[in-house]
């Protein structure tokens, strides 16, 4: 053979091999990418269902403090299903449950169940403001109140396509 065929072979072939390296290397730069991703979204769920879990217990009986929580609870989007139980649409109904429950030492007000929408666990920043709204009005009303803790686990329950975090 001469040595221009022989070049001609060494061209396909390096383009060839070229094509299966990259082949190999962009599956393998995607699942890295993947993997990476979940860990990371895996972190920011796990420290929102964190937030969620936050509590707040006062040192009252549920329906006093069902009463002291009754009018921060309110507005547009959240409704009262019960004397002891609000729920708080972001995308659909119901997304978000606040219950109270009565504890050893008082009544808790915690988040009982809340959506994952998007990859996106709902609802810390409003948890946020309405439990610092609690503990304040329970100062106010000379009650005495501390942070509790629940954990917010997902559960296999979907609502509107969306799976449910349920409190433990």
């Amino acid at each position: 053979m001469d040595t221009p065929t022989l070049l001609g072979i060494g061209v396909v072939a390096l383009i060839l091999v070229m094509s299966v390296v990259g082949t190999i290397l962009k599956r393998k730069a995607i699942a890295k990418g993947n993997e990476i991703g979940a860990r990371r979204s895996a972190d920011r769920q796990s420290g929102k269902a964190g937030t969620l879990g936050e509590t707040v217990v006062i040192n009252a009986p549920v329906d006093v403090v069902a009463g002291l929580v009754a009018p921060i609870l309110t507005g547009t989007w959240v409704t009262q299903k019960s004397p002891t139980e609000w729920t708080q649409k972001m995308y659909h109904d119901d997304d978000i449950t606040f219950r109270i429950a009565p504890v050893a030492d008082g009544s808790e007000v915690y988040v009982a169940e809340t959506i994952e929408f998007m990859g996106t666990v709902n609802g810390a920043k409003q948890w946020r403001r309405f439990r610092e709204r609690i503990a304040t009005a329970a100062a106010e009303n000379g009650l005495g109140s501390r942070a509790g803790q629940r954990h917010l686990v997902r559960s296999h329950a979907v609502q509107n396509d969306d799976h449910v975090w349920i409190a433990r």
